[in-house]
């Protein structure tokens, strides 16, 4: 269904908002016993206006820190190869096509005579408990870019870039994985971090109480098993599931209490599965071949407390 400029997309309980000029996530919603959660990081109402048509914008400030974009080729910019922070998709004129159950959005790539296409799907339902949605994102294996006049290239990295809503009582967990199992840690921040918060591969969100100091840390993970991050949701009684499928082995794991430092509640669990365990650019001596890459995640909400269990 489209309404102005909003395209949703249901699935039992769980709605997703879409901007239907840009492509911008601009809500998901868990509609359950009677209340509505928001599950992604909801802005000020002008800037969810402004996120509905093509900006000229080029700096991806807090106006634009909320809901999900797809940061691609890279998600930090370097001015020298011309490349924007976040990539060069968001605030971009998308094309948004929607037929029942599912919603494909093309973001055309005029410079490298190419596109970037998402696909999104509703999942089958599973009773009144279990409801969902399968991305599929297909892009070019690498991105033309100039160099001192000189075109060069870069491999293309892909992040779902998703800001979940963060309350004091949540938890996020990293199935299955454990600090000795992460084939990779790249961290940026105090590593006194880590330590406070990892345990048996448990991510435990006690940082951002209400009243906590401004702050902000990224890490990522990456391993050869299949990555499941699971944030459950203490007030709303549900667990929200991550489940990278296919090409994705890594995942970044943004935590802002009120980061962007511009005095608004910004309290965010950034859960980005991704192609590299870097935020890039990543420079390519030569171009490799013109082939596409195909990754899928699927995002699921389970009802109830029982579906999430805490190892201790």
């Amino acid at each position: 269904m489209i309404k102005n400029g909003v395209v949703r997309l249901e699935n039992g309980n769980l709605v997703l908002e879409i901007s239907k000029g840009t492509g911008k996530l601009l809500a998901l919603k868990w509609q359950g016993q009677g209340t509505e959660t928001d599950l992604l990081v909801v802005p000020h109402e002008s800037e969810r206006q402004a996120s509905l048509t093509p900006t000229a914008n080029n700096v991806f400030d807090a106006r634009e820190a909320f809901g999900g974009d797809e940061c691609f080729p890279t998600v930090s910019g370097f001015s020298h190869w011309n490349l924007r922070d976040h990539g060069e998709l968001w605030g971009r004129t998308a094309e948004v096509q929607s037929t029942q159950g599912n919603v494909t959005t093309v973001w055309p790539l005029a410079s490298q005579k190419a596109e970037f296409r998402r696909s999104i799907a509703s999942l089958p339902l599973l009773g009144d408990r279990k409801c969902g949605f399968l991305f599929d994102v297909e892009f070019p294996a690498f991105y033309s870019v100039e160099i001192a006049g000189t075109s060069s290239c870069v491999e293309s990295l892909y992040a779902s870039h998703a800001l979940f809503s963060a309350e004091e009582g949540d938890v996020l967990v990293l199935a299955e994985l454990s600090p000795e199992d992460l084939v990779q840690w790249n961290f940026s921040g105090n590593a006194e971090f880590l330590k406070m918060c990892i345990k048996k591969g448990m991510l435990y969100r006690q940082d951002f109480p209400e009243k906590a100091k401004p702050s902000a840390q990224k890490f990522y993970a990456q391993s050869d098993k299949k990555i499941v991050s699971l944030l459950h949701k203490k007030n709303a009684n549900m667990t929200l599931v991550i489940s990278q499928e296919t090409g994705l082995p890594c995942t970044g794991i943004w935590w802002c209490n009120n980061g962007w430092g511009d005095g608004r509640d910004h309290r965010t669990i950034g859960i980005e599965p991704t192609t590299h365990a870097t935020d890039g650019p990543i420079f390519a001596s030569t171009r490799g071949d013109i082939s596409t890459k195909n990754v899928s995640f699927r995002w699921e909400v389970v009802q109830g407390r029982d579906s999430f269990s805490i190892r201790e």
